[in-house]
């Protein structure tokens, strides 16, 4: 935690390295006590472990919900990588690639039937296979506020008891995870610019998409979107 604070620190790449040595840790000798996971108790120990590494990963808050984070951090849930874990062990390496399909897709069938948590970075992010195979592109503070939904959004800081209202303070729509970035007219010139660059209006449905494009939109949507978000946040505080 002292390594990897939230706002500030390492980029991912760096808090990978670290994921790395802690999930070698949790998922030691896995195929010998793969049974005990089915185990609530012990299952949510991992979990619990599993939790705080993805939000150090991903520089999330920590209101922010284990599927969302899973997706986000680019992490399976712990009980299905201690399943490849013992699978690989026990198939042989020459199943892997067929283990890490099934896998995905074992995660992708319960990211579609979550209905519970996590339905703006489902609404980001509904396939998660382009996101988890991406050649490009790393997450950070501002960044992962938008794909969580959890950050400097009047709506979320209302529902917490943080703010007496939920609405904007430039336009006085409601303040929700992506009303700054999609639709608020304080930031419009820089949103104009940033769709002339990527040649195509950003929407809920097709950011993502276009991030993983290509590097190069990668790029100019994360700058619109961290400088917005920084701007706002500072502004918002400021109040």
């Amino acid at each position: 935690t002292n390594l990897m604070p939230r706002k500030k620190g390492p980029n991912q790449k760096t808090r990978r390295i670290v994921a790395v040595s802690v999930y070698s840790i949790l998922l030691y000798a896995a195929p010998a006590w793969e049974d005990a996971v089915r185990r609530a108790c012990h299952r949510r120990k991992l979990e619990k472990a599993q939790r705080r590494m993805n939000i150090l990963v991903s520089q999330a808050y920590r209101t922010t919900s284990t599927a969302a984070l899973c997706v986000v951090a680019g992490y399976p849930p712990i009980d299905l990588m201690v399943e490849g874990r013992a699978r690989a062990h026990r198939e042989g390496k020459e199943a892997k690639k067929r283990i890490e399909e099934e896998i995905l897709a074992t995660w992708q069938e319960r990211w579609d039937t979550n209905v519970s948590t996590a339905q703006w970075t489902k609404t980001l992010i509904p396939d998660i296979r382009p996101w988890l195979t991406r050649g490009h592109g790393e997450v950070e503070y501002f960044l992962t506020q938008l794909l969580t939904g959890h950050g400097s959004f009047r709506s979320y800081l209302s529902r917490i008891g943080k703010a007496d209202s939920e609405n904007c303070h430039y336009c006085q729509d409601p303040d929700n995870p992506g009303h700054a970035v999609f639709e608020c007219e304080r930031w419009s010139s820089s949103r104009r610019e940033t769709e002339a660059a990527v040649g195509e209006e950003l929407t809920p449905a097709n950011i993502i998409g276009k991030m993983l494009d290509r590097e190069t939109n990668w790029t100019v949507i994360h700058q619109f979107v961290k400088r917005t978000l920084a701007r706002k946040e500072t502004e918002d505080n400021g109040r």
